[in-house]
């Protein structure tokens, strides 16, 4: 168990948009980003070298633009003492519209006169490693 944070390289897109009024508005949320994420962990040797993992975490720092609450899954495999190759799967979940201000906003919400953001989609996978600390 503990806390943990993550910064994920991420890429949106606009999928539909109301036509030529809004494409500069639309083509301006076209973008790839670093987005931090906090939260908390549960972590279970399974054998030696196998262990599991679950992740709760939440964007931080977001402002103009959607963002969600993420439950992580992740396989690891300790390939040293102090390193494991982690295979993840995230699945969104509680999507939001952050404000200038950082303030988060249920969905649908309208984001300029007329043009109301209601649907934000998304998964990823991850490979990378983890160094754990121990206590």
């Amino acid at each position: 168990m503990g806390v943990g944070y993550e910064r994920h390289y991420s890429k949106s897109e606009n999928e539909t948009c109301p036509g030529n009024l809004w494409s500069s508005l639309c083509s301006s949320n076209n973008q790839t980003r670093w987005i931090n994420y906090v939260g908390g962990f549960v972590g279970y040797q399974i054998m030696d070298s196998l262990n599991l993992g679950l992740a709760y975490l939440v964007p931080y720092g977001i402002k103009n633009e959607a963002g969600m609450d993420n439950l992580t899954i992740g396989v690891g495999l300790t390939i040293l003492p102090f390193m494991s190759l982690i295979l993840r799967y995230s699945i969104p979940l509680n999507a939001k519209y952050f404000d200038n201000s950082g303030k988060a906003h249920d969905l649908p919400y309208e984001i300029s006169s007329g043009l109301d953001l209601d649907k934000v989609e998304g998964s990823s996978a991850a490979v990378g490693l983890e160094f754990p600390i121990g206590f």
